[in-house]
């Protein structure tokens, strides 16, 4: 038996997101969530997994689809189609850095939207086979029990896991496109004095940064935690860096007594 696809809608028209969202359940496609900002796409597209979202380009919010397309791609392994009603130029190149597996021009009719979806998919599939990507990354982020944080290259969060919201006591959806240094602070256990962020330090020389010892963060609720960091750059299929990863672990007692100078 065939698994049905699922397809997250994008779409800040209420009337255009139904009639997708009608023309699809016809098709037997499952249909996650409809979502109407970027901000929500990267959120549902890290909670639900999609096999393929179809995104408006002209989103409201603090980013649109381009920008939140880029992350789902890079980050998330999922395919993006366009939903656009502008065909001009500027708009076409900018969309081509998010690498999208098409584009429907509106109007369209069901056959435009089936036919797209339905190429996007077996080309990702072939991509996945040439390239040897794997599925399950998100999964396993969103397990892990170490705190991930993924900031743009301006420091803006645009995912963390559940043991990241926990470490730092801020959900996700409070999170997403604020400032990583607005949520918590590095300090030196040491002297007590502020460290240099090391996002800056990651986009500024595209190099990993690791501190192990003598490291404490301090969250927005005061709280101080003894934690190793690691932060490397993210880059897409060109070798450009667009993002920063960084991976938080909180010491134990029995490690800060080993690794405290």
């Amino acid at each position: 038996m065939t698994k049905l696809k699922k397809i997250l809608i994008v779409e800040d028209d209420e009337i255009i997101a139904s009639l997708i969202e009608r023309m699809l359940q016809k098709k037997d496609y499952t249909i996650v969530a409809k979502v109407t900002s970027g901000e929500e796409a990267l959120n549902q597209t890290a909670d639900l997994g999609p096999d393929l979202v179809l995104m408006d380009i002209t989103l409201k919010g603090v980013i649109d689809g381009i920008y939140a397309a880029r992350y789902i791609n890079t980050i998330f392994n999922i395919p993006v189609v366009f939903l656009t009603g502008s065909y001009d130029d500027e708009t076409i190149e900018r969309a081509k850095i998010a690498e999208p597996m098409g584009f429907i021009s509106k109007p369209f009719n069901d056959r435009d939207l089936y036919s797209n979806i339905e190429i996007a998919l077996y080309n990702h599939t072939m991509r996945k086979r040439v390239l040897n990507l794997k599925d399950g990354g998100v999964k396993s982020v969103m397990a892990a029990l170490d705190a991930i944080i993924m900031t743009d290259m301006r420091g803006r969060i645009f995912f963390m896991n559940p043991y990241a919201e926990q470490l730092i006591n801020v959900s996700y959806r409070q999170a997403i496109m604020h400032s990583i240094n607005k949520l918590f602070f590095l300090i030196d256990i040491r002297t007590g004095q502020p460290i240099e962020d090391p996002i800056y330090e990651v986009v500024k020389e595209s190099m990993v940064i690791g501190i192990e010892n003598n490291l404490a963060m301090i969250t927005n609720d005061k709280k101080k935690r003894h934690i190793t960091l690691s932060a490397r750059p993210i880059r897409d299929t060109r070798d450009d860096v667009i993002a920063v990863y960084v991976k938080i672990h909180t010491r134990t007692q029995t490690e800060r007594k080993l690794f405290t100078t």
